[in-house]
């Protein structure tokens, strides 16, 4: 039997063979021999009958053949949902190679061969034992292949130690370029290129990079999508070390090469940088704080990585090692006061920050003397020549005299500057010349465009807690502001949520905190809905450098038994018209009366002419002069409003004194808005126990006293602030007030808050009482009552002019 151009051939008889019988010939399944003798029959079936059956040792052999399978290796367009760590992806195809189908003769007789149909399937099971997935993206796959990848990278590396030697075993033929992606290329930390891109301030930009043949290759996305294939947990340096393989970190690169790095260096980057890494980062570059980064430099693992750009990282880190033991600063021989020694060590901060060009939260509680402190760091500024440039002050309205008067006081030498009011482009010229420009939130929320221009030695935000929302105009226009330093002070870096420290944060060190969005979901939200201790650690260590605290119960053996602070406030606005329209108005009325009567003969006169004044400068409501311009405008009570939430949220226990019943009123009302508890004892108050209980219970923060009814005969040894809203002008009785608390029994500091509205009445008194302590005496007897014998010279004094700051 033979084949000859697709005729069968036997003997003298020569016929043509169709393809369908050829077909259903090669189709046939295997025989046996003795099954061979029916062959006769099955040529008949195919319309051979007319031919002589052949002799027995011929016959016809099929045999069904199984292919030898192939690992070939290409890089396929990546499709797949899940891989995205690449453009392309890894991919190996399983060969089937084609088996010649044409008849030969052997033996006196036909062979046949056929695929084992079932093989395919074998084969691929056998792929997925080890832990390949079939792949259906677009490929260049031959005919009679099928493509596979691996979708955890980890199994790669299994597999090129040990399955594909079994593979070999097995008859699996592995082509070449195959057998170079599955060894390894070994490298070590040289070939690891670190590079640090710059962002605003103290945020930056990094990539991880590893040179191979020259090429650079980014490695951060392959450490991330191992990192991902770990099992979930808050401590990603134990998971990470499943991927330790004798002492190797394995990974695949876009083009299929598998490389391989030490593990300890890989370790050490993710421990430097774990809690960036467990964020879903999928760039080729993370966005990282300098507190972050510092560490890779510190880690001796990576000390052979070729870094770039990472010079202003390395001033960073040298900067954060001086700050673990910052040298005395010397105490400016132009200050006017003695430091305590906690202040002195606030000086030192202070002045570390300014000289290093960072910034912090000066969070001293209120009363300790941040002002002073602050005022001081000013001064050695300017003695050691560094003050080329004025510092600018941030404050409140109502306490910009404050500042001013303290500068004055403390600091005489300094050349201060306000910058407020309509004219205040006038003022401008004199910035040049100026140690310290002081200006309030609205002005520089309004002005913020003129006050950018200038070139700022540093900038201070004061009662730093008025742009805890980052989202206000105000917050946004001071961090405009260029200054070589920034700081904040404030009691209360953090009233209600951890986003106003970040607002804080992100005006005296940009960056440090991250963004706003990456700061929520990396802190916020952790420690405030999960209250979660590391997190609540990794935040405590991030900024604890950068903001100094101390509370009255730390500096309780520096302070003396009784502070007395004296608090000014300005008038504003249809406050300060109103209290000129009320001023004018009572001094011609005095003026006229003392010309018909006398001025002995007109105390009625007088004493309401100062009651009226002292009233508007409470409050204007308290007002009730007919023809006198309405205002609920009121300086003291906001100041009032501020200083309360600090000293509530600091814990302080408050008695608060006014003369005018009707002024407690108001305040009560300021308190249900604020919702603070409180209690109250006035004249009309039936039950005196229950409140005084309360206070002393600590089941209330405020006790609203009037200056006549709580003045004497109490005990409130639980309370640690005073606070006179409007003095009583004779010392001996505001005195008395403020035993209530200072007084045998009282284990705590206390401090008295006088506010004062400056250039008025109120500060012209505590003027004449610093001069001429004995007019004082002689205005009020020792009970309080009115002797009016003081000349008409002296009331001239009470009843001049606001003057101007």
């Amino acid at each position: 039997w033979y084949v000859d151009r697709g005729n069968w051939t036997c003997g003298p008889v020569e016929m043509e063979i169709t393809d369908a019988a050829l077909i259903a010939a090669l189709s046939l399944p295997v025989i046996t021999a003795e099954e061979a003798k029916s062959l006769p029959y099955l040529l008949a079936e195919l319309g051979l009958s007319e031919i002589v059956p052949p002799p027995v040792s011929n016959f016809v052999q099929v045999e069904v053949v199984a292919p030898v399978p192939g690992l070939r290796f290409e890089l396929a367009k990546k499709d797949l949902a899940d891989a995205d760590e690449s453009d392309r992806v890894a991919v190996f195809s399983c060969t089937f190679p084609v088996v010649s189908n044409v008849p030969i003769i052997c033996n006196n007789g036909v062979s046949l061969q056929r695929l084992d149909t079932r093989a395919p399937a074998r084969l691929a099971k056998r792929l997925s034992q080890i832990g390949f997935e079939s792949y259906f993206g677009e490929t260049q796959s031959k005919e009679n292949e099928r493509c596979f990848w691996f979708p955890d990278h980890s199994r790669w590396v299994d597999f090129a130690s040990t399955d594909i030697h079994l593979l070999r075993q097995e008859g699996w033929q592995i082509e070449a370029d195959a057998e170079r992606r599955l060894s390894p290329v070994e490298l070590s930390e040289a070939n690891i290129n670190i590079k640090v891109s710059e962002g605003a301030s103290l945020w930056f930009s990094l990539s991880l990079n590893v040179d191979i043949n020259g090429a650079s290759v980014p490695l951060l996305p392959l450490l991330m999508s191992a990192i991902r294939q770990l099992p979930a947990t808050d401590y990603l340096v134990d998971a990470f070390d499943d991927l330790n393989r004798d002492g190797k970190f394995y990974t695949i690169l876009g083009d299929g090469t598998l490389i391989s790095l030490p593990f300890g260096r890989m370790r050490g980057f993710i421990v430097a940088l774990q809690h960036i890494l467990q964020r879903d980062h999928s760039a080729a570059a993370l966005g990282a704080s300098a507190p972050d980064l510092e560490h890779l430099l510190e880690d001796a693992s990576l000390s052979k990585a070729r870094w770039e750009g990472e010079a202003r990282l390395r001033t960073f880190a040298e900067k954060m090692r001086r700050m673990q033991s910052i040298q005395p600063a010397p105490v400016p021989a132009s200050l006017r006061t003695e430091l305590r020694p906690y202040q002195r060590a606030g000086l030192d901060w202070l002045q570390f920050l300014a000289t290093e060009q960072l910034g912090g939260i000066l969070a001293d509680d209120m009363g300790l003397g941040k002002t002073v402190q602050l005022l001081a760091l000013v001064c050695l500024e300017k003695e050691t020549g560094r003050l080329n440039q004025p510092i600018l002050i941030v404050c409140p309205t109502s306490v910009l005299p404050n500042w001013i008067s303290e500068a004055r006081r403390f600091c005489p030498e300094l050349k201060v500057v306000a910058y407020h009011g309509v004219d205040r482009d006038a003022v401008i010229p004199q910035f040049g010349d100026s140690d310290i420009v002081v200006s309030t939130y609205p002005i520089v929320g309004r002005d913020v465009e003129k006050l950018a221009l200038f070139q700022w030695h540093g900038v201070v935000l004061d009662e730093a807690q008025v742009i805890k929302n980052a989202r206000t105009n105000i917050a946004s226009a001071v961090k405009h502001l260029k200054a070589g330093f920034r700081l904040c002070l404030t009691g209360t870096p953090v009233q209600n949520h951890l986003g106003e420290l970040w607002s804080q944060f992100d005006f005296v060190l940009p960056g440090l905190l991250s963004d706003n969005a990456t700061f929520k979901r990396t802190f916020r939200d952790p420690i405030e809905k999960s209250n979660d201790p590391a997190r609540q650690a990794l935040l405590a260590a991030r900024v604890r450098p950068f903001v100094l605290r101390r509370t009255k119960h730390l500096v309780a053996a520096e302070l003396p038994e009784k502070t007395l602070i004296v608090h000014k406030v300005e008038l504003e606005g249809a406050q300060k018209d109103m209290y000129e329209s009320v001023r004018a108005a009572v001094t011609k009325r005095i003026k006229d009366e003392i010309a018909k009567r006398g001025f002995m003969q007109s105390q009625f006169v007088v004493l309401e002419a100062l009651l009226r004044l002292r009233q508007v400068c409470c409050d204007p409501q308290l007002i009730k002069i007919p023809g006198i311009r309405k205002t609920k405008d009121s300086a003291k009570l906001e100041a009032l409003r501020s200083m309360l939430s600090q000293l509530v949220a600091d814990g302080r226990r408050i008695l608060l004194f006014s003369q005018f019943t009707s002024m407690l009123d108001l305040i009560k009302t300021e308190l249900d808005k604020c919702k603070f508890s409180y209690v109250e004892l006035r004249g009309d108050t039936k039950d005196r126990v229950t409140p005084i209980r309360k206070f002393q219970n600590r089941e209330v923060s405020i006790f609203l006293i009037s200056l006549k009814a709580g003045g004497t005969g109490l005990n409130l040894t639980s309370a640690d602030v005073v606070i006179h809203y409007d003095p009583w002008w004779n010392p001996a009785v505001e005195d008395q007030a403020t035993d209530r608390a200072h007084r045998i029994g009282q284990t705590k500091q206390v401090f008295v808050y006088r506010l004062i509205a400056r250039g008025t009445i109120e500060e012209r008194m505590l003027d004449l009482q610093q001069r001429k302590r004995e007019i004082a005496e002689t205005i009020y007897d020792k009970r309080g009552n009115v002797s009016l014998s003081f000349t008409e010279a002296d009331l001239a004094v009470l009843l001049a002019p606001i003057d101007p700051l």
